[in-house]
């Protein structure tokens, strides 16, 4: 009797906005004729939604550990489906619904993920109550709410994991874990405290700089000040947390060594700091085959090192919200250096920041859209996944997908 084939499987999930990358293999000896699936999960998407994805995609996988979950950082779009995934997945919350009763309790082995906040400290409550009636706090208030999330999710994850680890290139975490995969750990270069992401406190607002006469000075232009410094903090939170981003690679070994040119690089959020700290302190390690495009296409996830990965397949995971990702120009930069581009989802909602995002011609949106032909091609069961198929005994990777690539015939 012949064994079965020996695989691994690299699969991008359409889970909407976010990410949420599944590999999956058998890690056993050539003599061997009984599987042991091996799992590793990064990031799960953001909603109820793209948590039952995850959970269907394990499930067909008959996946009953994952070895190494990866959270790569703390944006809702990122944790919030790992959350779900554990929360509704834990019998102490009482019977399990479909599809999660088939996943019910299942274990960690190892953990990567942001680390939470200080010990004993008091996070951002009083900069929240302080904007809480304020419009133009929206968007530091999801920097705020993020950092509680990424506190709840290791509250989900408590009595299910084995090892929890904060890695960083100053902590490197341990890469030796898999007899036929191999680990590379790339970025953040230190990890900090997710409340440190922002220095924007009650205490600095004395730091508000005001360009006209205090006699002249109304509340309008007090609030017009306090709008401004919040929307820049905001942004400095964002970017914080984006490149504190775990960045790492595999590559197939042992059983599967013929495979050993076909690396997966996952960059979760990174943006240009990251880049920058990457493309000088690991160079010569990020060539990779398959590449998970940062930041969903954001023209904000490229940096300096782009040109060292020389993707054969570039992965975009994008979702219908109104950020018109990806960005042209990140397409540009991809065109000639990559294959294949496939994105997971079709993108034809307007950008809400025109000019910023989408096509860079008043925010039409962004580029993986219908030209023709659906990109992709949606079905009941497989939505916009693509999975990457190397198999023991072939050299050459398989593709199966839901639809066509994204058309980039701009």
């Amino acid at each position: 009797m012949t064994a079965p084939t020996k695989e691994i499987r690299f699969a991008f999930l359409d889970i909407g906005l976010g990410d949420c990358t599944v590999i999956t293999w058998d890690d056993r000896h050539h003599s061997s004729h009984t599987p042991t699936p091996r799992c590793i999960v990064v990031d799960g998407g953001k909603t109820i939604a793209a948590s039952r994805r995850l959970a269907q995609y394990l499930i067909a996988e008959k996946v009953k550990k994952i070895d190494l979950l990866v959270v790569t950082h703390i944006d809702w779009d990122h944790l919030g489906g790992i959350e779900q995934l554990f929360k509704r997945t834990d019998t102490r919350n009482g019977s399990l619904k479909s599809p999660y009763n088939k996943l019910a309790d299942i274990p960690v082995t190892t953990y990567w993920g942001p680390l939470p906040q200080r010990p004993g400290a008091a996070g951002h409550s009083s900069m929240s109550a302080a904007m809480n009636a304020a419009s133009y706090a929206s968007e530091f208030k999801a920097y705020v709410t993020s950092v509680q999330q990424n506190q709840d999710l290791l509250a989900a994850l408590a009595g299910r994991v084995d090892e929890f680890v904060f890695p960083a290139m100053d902590a490197l975490p341990e890469l030796d874990l898999f007899r036929n995969l191999e680990l590379d750990f790339l970025a953040p270069a230190v990890q900090r405290f997710s409340d440190e992401y922002s220095r924007f406190t009650p205490s600095r607002f004395q730091t508000l700089s005001i360009d006209q006469p205090i006699e002249s000075l109304t509340m309008q232009d007090l609030n017009d000040a306090l709008a401004a410094l919040a929307e820049d903090r905001a942004k400095q939170a964002s970017t914080s947390a984006n490149n504190q981003s775990i960045v790492f690679s595999v590559t197939p070994k042992g059983l599967f060594s013929e495979h050993r040119d076909k690396r997966l690089l996952l960059t979760g959020d990174a943006e240009k700091k990251s880049w920058e700290d990457m493309n000088e302190l690991a160079a010569g390690r990020l060539r990779a085959r398959f590449f998970k495009v940062p930041h969903h296409g954001a023209s904000s996830g490229l940096g300096p090192g782009w040109n060292k990965v020389h993707p054969h397949l570039s992965v975009l995971s994008v979702g219908q919200a109104g950020y018109g990702h990806p960005h042209i120009e990140v397409l540009e930069k991809l065109s000639p250096m990559s294959t294949r581009i496939h994105c997971t989802e079709q993108n034809q909602k307007k950008s809400k920041n025109p000019g910023d995002w989408g096509d860079g011609h008043g925010g039409a949106g962004g580029y993986c859209k219908a030209s023709g032909t659906d990109c992709p091609k949606r079905t009941k069961d497989s939505w916009g996944h693509l999975i990457v198929t190397l198999s023991d005994g072939s050299s050459e990777e398989t593709y199966t997908q839901a639809g066509d690539d994204c058309p980039i015939d701009w």
